[in-house]
């Protein structure tokens, strides 16, 4: 397993403060040109300092994206309810997923672009926290076809349905204006509109 870290209780609102900073610095720079040195700076940190929290430069890459997936899969565990329905819960899980992304935009960049660059146990650590997140995804659309299409041949592929949903909110800090005032619950019930037409409009030839 991947190093871990005892980091105290004192030091947990400093460590996310750090991680906050590397993950803007590396969203802009990329994780190649972000240096050890301007991240430690940037968080008013002696170099030394930094590698309290991270042994290396890859260990910082990995912390940071096992910090953010650990938080997105348990602010929505936290939220689910087994007696919504799953329609119910899909359009919680859009909800989650945008609220989270909209305060830690530079986190989903990081995440999107520079989950390759880790290798060996690191990745193999965050890539188990990924899977499960989206196992409560796939779980979700799996109800809903069964709803609708049960063991019909036509029963579209739930785990192809699951990524277009992942891509669609993936994606949307490529566009998306933080700066400006954005109806959430709006773009929320519009992306789970589009998945449960999707879903449940049948054969249309």
């Amino acid at each position: 397993m991947p190093p871990q870290h005892k980091i105290l209780p004192s030091t947990n609102e400093r460590y996310d403060e750090v991680l906050s900073v590397a993950a803007r610095l590396i969203a802009r720079d990329g994780f190649e040109k972000a240096s050890i040195r301007a991240i430690a700076e940037n968080s008013k940190l002696s170099q030394a300092g930094l590698y309290y929290y991270f042994s290396s430069k890859e260990d910082l890459l990995y912390q940071l994206q096992k910090h953010t997936f650990t938080a997105l899969r348990n602010s929505l565990a936290a939220r689910l309810d087994p007696e919504l329905s799953p329609e119910q819960r899909l359009k919680l899980l859009i909800s989650n997923h945008l609220e989270f992304f909209t305060k830690h935009m530079n986190e989903l960049r990081v995440c999107a672009f520079e989950f390759q660059k880790l290798i060996g146990k690191y990745y193999e650590d965050v890539q188990v926290i990924r899977r499960d997140y989206f196992r409560i995804a796939h779980t979700i659309i799996n109800e809903i076809l069964d709803k609708k299409w049960g063991d019909s041949l036509r029963r579209p592929d739930s785990r192809r349905l699951t990524m277009y949903l992942f891509g669609t909110l993936n994606w949307i800090h490529m566009w998306l204006d933080t700066d400006r005032a954005t109806d959430l619950d709006t773009m929320a019930e519009e992306i789970a509109d589009m998945v449960l037409y999707g879903i449940a409009r049948g054969d249309t030839k």
